[in-house]
């Protein structure tokens, strides 16, 4: 694992622009830090670590959204979640490291595609009830647990169910608290190191999503919406094609 410190100054800056951009819009952690920190740290390392952060990120943000949390469609996303967490994890312990890395760099940019995307998603009448969102669940639960990204599978389903941005926003907080703890627990249950946790320089990571949330707190009245989500596009699309190049490139020279 990669010694935090001045050199790795701009893998904290990722994750200080990662936790403003969860606040701003309600989502954008993993698209942005889940491709940078598996590039550094490996991809199965990387993404648990991303789980660890998100799960920390998401319990903060519960609280202080709480008031506009639908916890009916949490209900409703979580048991397919907590299946697809299963599969990705089965997946993301199994996996080699160059194939895992294509695998976490092509999932981020399909969620950054479905998350420019999705809004265009043709809107049914109100919620579809369990099938759909057991579906979304499922794709958004094996994302997480493999990629890191478990986001871009709910903003398709919120945009065929028409559901609102706040309470969107709100409800991803405990949605991802719930499915990111799934992830750490299905993929260390198969087997994977949960070294990398315990490492003093991942405590390093702890301050940096503080200073994010806090900056995110004081800029969410003042960032439009659609500059902050230019910037979480740009950053995870750079970010996202350097690992699947670095992958591509390992599977190559085998």
């Amino acid at each position: 694992m990669a010694r935090y410190g001045g050199g790795d100054a701009p893998l904290l800056a990722v994750v200080v622009l990662g936790a403003v951009l969860q606040r701003v819009t309600g989502l954008g952690f993993a698209l942005v830090v889940s491709p940078v920190i598996a590039l550094l740290l490996g991809p199965e390392e990387g993404v648990l670590i991303v789980n660890a952060c998100a799960v920390l990120t998401s319990a903060v943000l519960t609280v202080r959204l709480r008031r506009e949390v639908d916890w009916g469609r949490w209900a409703r996303l979580l048991p397919g979640a907590l299946l697809g967490v299963v599969v990705g994890a089965v997946l993301t312990v199994s996996a080699d490291k160059p194939v895992l890395e294509v695998l976490v760099g092509s999932l981020a940019l399909l969620g950054l595609a479905v998350s420019a995307f999705g809004a265009r998603v043709h809107r049914a009448r109100g919620d579809s009830g369990l099938p759909a969102a057991g579906a979304a669940g499922f794709a958004s639960g094996a994302m997480n647990a493999s990629a890191g990204v478990g986001g871009p599978a709910i903003i398709v389903y919120a945009a065929a169910t028409g559901w609102g941005q706040r309470s969107l926003a709100a409800t991803l907080q405990p949605y991802f608290v719930a499915v990111a703890s799934g992830s750490i627990a299905a993929k260390l249950i198969a087997g994977a190191s949960f070294a990398g946790l315990l490492r003093p320089e991942t405590l390093l990571l702890v301050p940096a999503l503080a200073a994010g949330l806090l900056l995110g707190e004081v800029l969410a009245p003042r960032v439009p919406p659609r500059t902050a989500r230019a910037v979480l596009l740009v950053v995870a699309a750079l970010g996202s094609a350097a690992i699947i190049v670095h992958g591509a490139g390992a599977l190559l020279a085998q």
